[in-house]
């Protein structure tokens, strides 16, 4: 291609006075891609070399399996405490139930048979006598310290022992109510054995309700049926003690 003015690419022009920079060839550009790209491709091959490497990244994944089954492991480790706690503590409230159940058993038989017949529970025999009441007294006094406080259990070992003391309570409530009665005369003594009678048939119909918690904990702790039923009531169900132990 000729060239009207003489002049090489890439100089001034100065046509009617007006000085003009000439584009510059694309010659440099092009060298500096030529450069950069293979540049590129190459660091981008490395690094997808390092990643595809076997074992690459293992190491984090590995220390978070590890983790894992540690936590998995103490969390087996504390449910399995735990599952022996409650069944310890099942065990215990069941062997104080037994106790306590034979002695508020035959406390009621003794004060509701001496209740008139036309209360509640009434098994219309003599009244009691004073000191009679005060052994009732020191014998329903003497279980409230059986049952105790003892530490916080499992919701269906708190709920049981929670029903034994109440049942016990209720004795306990309807014997001071007897006592009073011994002190008073004609319609207060009738009014005051009747407040008696209901107390006693709380506590035993409160206790029926305990005996059935007491029978579930033993079932789910894996030491079948077991009874502690008062004399005179029926148990929840006709099985043999230890019946579907495990």
């Amino acid at each position: 291609m000729s060239r009207v003015d003489g002049r090489a690419p890439g100089r001034p022009s100065t046509r009617a006075g007006v000085t003009r920079e000439e584009p510059a060839a694309p010659a440099a550009r092009r060298s500096l891609w030529a450069v950069t790209v293979p540049l590129a491709l190459l660091v981008l091959g490395i690094v997808l070399a390092v990643l595809l490497l076997p074992g690459a990244g293992d190491e984090g994944s590995g220390a978070g399996a590890g983790t894992d089954d540690e936590l998995a492991a103490e969390t087996q480790r504390m449910e399995e405490e735990f599952a022996e706690r409650d069944r310890a503590q099942v065990q215990a409230v069941t062997a104080t139930a037994r106790r306590v159940a034979e002695d508020l058993g035959a406390l009621l038989v003794e004060a509701q048979g001496s209740l008139p017949a036309d209360l509640v529970g009434g098994g219309g025999g003599s009244l009691a006598t004073p000191d009679q009441v005060t052994q009732w007294q020191q014998r329903t006094s003497s279980l409230v310290d059986q049952l105790g406080e003892p530490e916080s259990a499992s919701t269906q070992v708190n709920l049981a022992r929670g029903a034994l003391v109440a049942a016990v309570d209720a004795v306990a409530l309807g014997v001071d109510s007897y006592d009073d009665a011994l002190a008073l005369a004609g319609a207060d003594r009738a009014s005051a054995l009747a407040r008696a009678a209901t107390a006693f048939d709380l506590g035993r119909r409160t206790w029926a309700v305990a005996a059935t918690g007491v029978d579930d904990a033993n079932i789910q702790a894996g030491f079948g049926h077991q009874h502690v039923t008062l004399a005179g009531d029926t148990p929840p169900d006709s099985l043999p003690d230890g019946t579907d132990a495990e």
